[in-house]
């Protein structure tokens, strides 16, 4: 019996990261977890989405030194290179440039004295 109206279908899938969450636990090892989806597009354009599980980088000792290639996210090339010390470095740096500019928003500028 077939099943209730099936169709054949045609379209393309892939893995994709859709959440980068950095952990920095006081005391702890510092990572950071991939959250991972598979993607099927269809014919169409319609996207079905599966959840792929989560991948984790952790920062250990030995590791902060290893080299990965930084890839250009709209075309795949290598743009240069980074270690994982650097990486987390970068993300800690962001962080503190963010929190100084949303302070920043937050206080009302000073307005010169009336001449």
């Amino acid at each position: 019996m077939p099943d209730y109206q099936e169709t054949q279908v045609t379209g393309k899938s892939w893995r994709r990261c859709y959440r980068v969450v950095a952990e920095n636990p006081l005391g702890g090892t510092p990572a950071i977890n991939y959250a991972q989806e598979d993607v099927v597009q269809l014919e169409g354009g319609e996207h079905i989405r599966r959840d792929a599980g989560l991948l984790v980088a952790s920062l250990k000792p030995g590791t902060a030194g290893r080299t990965f290639p930084l890839l250009n996210p709209a075309t795949g090339e290598q743009v240069g290179t980074m270690t994982e010390a650097e990486l987390f470095a970068s993300l800690h740096s962001h962080f503190l440039f963010t929190a100084r500019a949303a302070e920043q928003a937050a206080t009302p500028a000073m307005e010169a004295p009336d001449a």
